[in-house]
């Protein structure tokens, strides 16, 4: 399956995706922020953008709307599949999540973030990923920690860094 077919993909009623997006800025890092205090998934933990694919989403349509709540930029590229993961969800079903390399378009140095959701956003450095680990527990699964290392591979391997 290509970039373009993966990102044009529709999910039936029966399947359950999420996407992440990873943004880089050149000189400063990945873009993350910290799920608030009072969430019931990961919370204080750090995290990219993203959320589920809604029904009747395509997964760059999902992206688009996922990146333009939580920061207020728009979406202008997904430039490459980065990750994928899977996890249980509701009604014994088996999730799945596609991270892709994205490019927006605003104001960097002020993402809106929504507050209710999010305490705090940061720009995290190669040297810096085990902040990453902030609120996890021990020995549990970190896939932004994964994804973002894979993000970096992926800019190493194009000499974009």
């Amino acid at each position: 399956m290509t970039l373009e077919e993966l990102l044009a993909y529709r999910p039936t009623e029966e399947e359950v995706f999420g996407v992440d997006g990873l943004l880089y800025r050149k000189g400063y890092g990945f873009f993350v922020q910290k799920r608030a205090a009072d969430r019931k998934f990961l919370p204080n933990c750090w995290d990219v953008c993203g959320g589920h694919v809604e029904n009747g989403e395509s997964l760059i349509e999902a992206l688009q709307r996922e990146v333009q709540e939580e920061t207020g930029w728009q979406l202008t590229k997904a430039r490459a599949w980065i990750d994928s993961y899977c996890w249980e969800a509701k009604d014994n079903k088996i999730a799945q999540a596609h991270t892709f390399l994205i490019e927006v378009d605003g104001d960097l140095d002020n993402p809106a973030i929504e507050v209710e959701k999010n305490s705090e956003w940061r720009w995290i450095a190669e040297g810096d990923l085990e902040i990453l680990n902030e609120g996890r527990q021990l020995g549990g699964q970190n896939a932004t920690f994964g994804s973002i290392l894979k993000g970096y591979r992926w800019l190493k391997v194009h000499a974009e860094i």
